[in-house]
């Protein structure tokens, strides 16, 4: 009788340490996943951005802004793409001292709502097209069904981690 506890706790405690060990695999597979493809996408962007004398950082403000039209302001940047306002704010000074945008220039600075000029629209329209070009290189292979349920999958995967932020 004792013998078959022993191998009853024996299964348990293999079965445990099987989906912690898995648990923990996946874990680091998602992470090196992650990370690899987000260093790719930095050296893409960075390797297109220096022609413009840009980083990769100034990317997504110049497609924000390019998207608006009307303008945004730095909070509304910081917020839709998850940047802190200080780094926008240096991305955004950077890009009206290059040119390639402008404010409104009106009532407190804080609420200035930022904008492309025709230079700012002529590079974003490039890098656009080069942002195309790399997406459709990267999925060409992959059916729009694959493409939909990864980004389903992701998303539920990044709600998920934003709401573990708030308890671990």
């Amino acid at each position: 009788m004792y013998d078959i506890m022993v191998k009853a706790v024996q299964k348990r405690l293999l079965r445990y340490f099987e989906e912690v060990f898995l648990e923990k695999d996946r874990f680091e597979l998602f992470n090196q996943m992650t990370v690899g493809a987000l260093k790719s996408i930095q050296r893409i962007k960075g390797k297109h951005m220096e022609k413009y004398g840009l980083a990769s950082t100034h990317t997504i403000c110049l497609r924000m802004l390019y998207d608006n039209p009307d303008g945004l302001t730095k909070k509304e940047i910081s917020d839709s793409c998850d940047i802190d306002k200080s780094q926008i704010s240096r991305i955004v000074t950077e890009l009206i001292n290059k040119g390639y945008a402008n404010s409104d220039n009106t009532g407190r600075t804080y609420n200035h709502r930022f904008f492309l000029t025709d230079m700012g629209r002529k590079i974003t329209e490039e890098i656009n097209s080069i942002v195309l070009e790399v997406n459709k290189f990267v999925s060409g292979a992959i059916s729009d069904e694959d493409i939909d349920k990864f980004y389903n999958v992701f998303e539920a995967i990044n709600e998920g981690l934003r709401n573990a932020e708030k308890i671990f």
